[in-house]
Formats: structure tokens, sequence, C-alpha cells
């Protein structure tokens, strides 16, 4: 049991490794979950891993998810069926669900499956220890790129599986994106890699976006534009992570760093051309556009007749992954191929 790419999955995988070749595994998954758990978990004989996956879908349901529970209960507690092993992850939002007991008079729907999960959970943790780190950094350091990428933003909170699991899939909301969600994004990336700062006023990332727009996205928008493009960076992928959040509110005291000045270029654009490639370089920035003027209600911004021309650092942050809100937090993508299989319930 976890929360979202904690390494649930791999936690169960790694756990069967050490079984005989005699052992075989069966994912009940076609035509659906729980239909096929239902069709058949009466047939499972000796040296078998159930493999129950997203156990929601097994047990969410009261009435058949009754059923599988009862059934796997059944199937635990038969001798002359064994040996079996039945592994599954869970969310603990889930499991919440399943184990709360009734209120007196009220319906228990989830009682089997409460019976099942009892005293059978086990806690991956959302992040890593000193211990779990330090073994990390070991990897990193004998040649691990992907864990030393991700060691860069995650060796601090310890959350490094959720970096893992969710890079792939903000390269792919980034480059998916709406035109507009992407301007802000691409903005956002430029921002850092000037050296602005991580938090980034919403204003800021809206008026910089119309400047990344080309000539027919530009006459495309919609007077709620940037509405929909902060709502769209804002959903999550794995690991509760998404291009674009609103960061908790400042302590009382604790100031914001300032905008960069008003008549300081809008566009962000003419990178040198030894700026360096790194493993956080992943969104080559887009053709410089023609400044063009703001939509209507928007007050025009200065721009500079030229492009700023910087050189940046290897280390410099390039992907926005939060811009939600009054300020937004930009931090860095990693450019890992495959996430790890995440996602232990026994």
């Amino acid at each position: 049991m976890g929360g979202s790419s904690t390494g649930k999955t791999r936690a169960c995988w790694e756990a069967v490794q050490p079984l005989s070749g005699k052992w075989r595994l069966w994912h009940p998954f076609d035509p659906d979950r729980a239909e096929a758990a239902l069709e058949d978990l009466h047939r499972v004989g000796p040296y078998t891993v159930v493999w129950l996956n997203e156990a929601q879908h097994y047990l969410g349901d009261p009435v058949s998810g009754g059923r599988i529970a009862a059934a796997v209960h059944h199937l635990l507690v038969s001798p002359e069926r064994g040996p079996v092993l039945v592994l599954g992850t869970l969310w603990p939002e889930y499991e919440k669900q399943y184990t709360a007991l009734p209120r007196p008079g009220a319906e228990d729907p989830y009682s089997r499956a409460r019976e099942l999960l009892a005293g059978r959970t086990l806690t991956v943790p959302d992040s890593f220890d000193a211990q779990a780190l330090a073994a990390a950094a070991v990897l990193a350091e004998d040649g691990d790129r992907l864990m030393a990428d991700a060691l860069t933003r995650a060796r601090t909170d310890g959350r490094v599986t959720q970096d893992l699991a969710g890079a792939p899939q903000l390269l792919n909301r980034y480059q998916n994106a709406s035109p507009a969600a992407k301007a802000v994004l691409e903005g956002a990336m430029d921002a850092r890699r000037l050296g602005i700062g991580l938090h980034l006023p919403q204003a800021f990332l809206t008026d910089a976006a119309i400047d990344y727009l080309d000539q027919s996205d530009y006459d495309q928008l919609t007077d709620d534009w940037a509405e929909l493009a902060y709502a769209e960076l804002a959903r999550l992928v794995h690991g509760k992570q998404a291009p674009c959040a609103a960061p908790p509110p400042a302590p009382h005291g604790v100031r914001l760093p300032p905008l960069p000045p008003r008549h300081q270029p809008r566009r962000l654009r003419g990178h040198s051309s030894d700026s360096p490639t790194t493993s956080n370089n992943t969104a080559e920035p887009p053709p410089a556009t023609r400044a063009r003027p703001p939509p209507s209600g928007m007050p025009p911004t200065p721009t500079s007749p030229t492009p700023t021309t910087c050189t940046t650092s290897p280390t410099q942050p390039r992907i926005a992954t939060a811009c939600n809100g009054p300020t937004t937090s930009v931090t860095a993508l990693p450019t890992t191929a495959t996430p790890t299989p995440c996602a232990v319930w026994l």
C-alpha cells in the first residue's frame, strides 16, 4: 500500500523474483479484471502467484468486490490449493475506504474486503530515507544517469520514485500541449534559464506567453485562453506531479523574489549557440517569432528590438512544472526514457 508512484508494483515484482521456475503468475484482466477474477479464482492451483495490481479494480464494487474477497480468502485458507501467493497494490485512500467500520445500523458493503486486508498490508514509504538515498547516490556515482539526474531534484525530499515515474509523462504533456499551454511552459523555461527564480507570478507568464505563439495560434486565442491553459497544465500525472500547479502559500513574513523590471524584453530568446545541452535541456526553444500586440484587455508591454543573448549553465533547469496561481513554481524535468515500474498490498 502506498501513494502514487512510490514503487508498489516494483516491490511486488521484486518479491516474486526468488521464486523457483515451477511457479507461474496469473493476472486476471480479460474481459475485465473483476469478471476474470470471479470466473477463474476457483481454478487457481499450487505454485501460483495471483497478481491483483491496482486492487481497487477487484475490490471496489460492493457486490463483485465482496465475492472476489471471499474467493481470495477461501484460496488462502485451503491447504490443498497451496502454496499460493496473492499480491496486490492499493492506494491509502482505497485502503481506508475498504477497512472503515460502518456506523451502527448502516450497511457494510466492504466487510469481506476488510476481513481480507486485516493484518495483510505493508506500507511503501512516500520517500527514501537516508540509507536508501545513500544507496541511490552510489548507483548514481557508478554511472546510473537517470538516478543521478533524479537526485538533483529529489535528494532533499527523497521522492525519487515519483520523479522517475512522472518525468516521461511530464515531457509527453509538454510535447502534446495545446499551443497556449506550451507557450506558458516555454516562457517559464526561458525565465528559469535566465535565472529569474523558482516562483513565477502567473501574470508574468501570461504576458510572456503571447510572444511564444505563432501568428496562426495567436489569432485563434479566446478570451479565456489563459484560464484554459493553466487548467490543462494543472492536471496531475504519475507521482502526483503536474506541468503546472500552484505552490503552497508562502509562510508569513516570507517574500517571493520580485519580477524582472517591466522594461526588460518580454522575449527571452536568442540563446547563444554555445548553450550546452544537458539532461535537463529536453525541450528545444522554438524559433523566435515577432512581437505582436497583446489580446484585448491586456496592457501592452515594451519589447526590445533585438533578442536577449545569454549563455546558460548546464545545471539551469528548463522545464516548468508549476505555474497555476498568483505565483508559480518552476522545476526541471529529467529525461527518463521509461518510468520505474511503479505502484504493496499482500
